[in-house]
């Protein structure tokens, strides 16, 4: 995934990747989407809520706002 820089649903893409089109991904980068797969799997729900625009899910992430935790999903230690 972290390989293709112009493809992909832009829920799932790092924001780093929407901010810089020559930005090259790796590791990070696949651990953001396999979060938000994860995410998406537990919540039952569609990453970015209602956004169905591309624009509007790209300013959704580059604005810093993420999906809630799923009530019932372990808090951080």
């Amino acid at each position: 995934m972290s390989k293709s820089h112009g493809d992909g649903a832009p829920a799932y893409k790092d924001p780093a990747s929407l901010r810089n089109s020559s930005y090259k991904g790796g590791n990070k980068s696949d651990m953001f989407s396999l979060g938000v797969i994860l995410w998406e799997i537990s919540s039952g729900k569609v990453p970015c809520g209602e956004r169905i625009k591309v624009t509007d899910i790209i300013v959704y992430r580059l604005n810093g706002f993420r999906d809630s935790p799923f009530p019932g999903t372990p808090e951080e230690d």
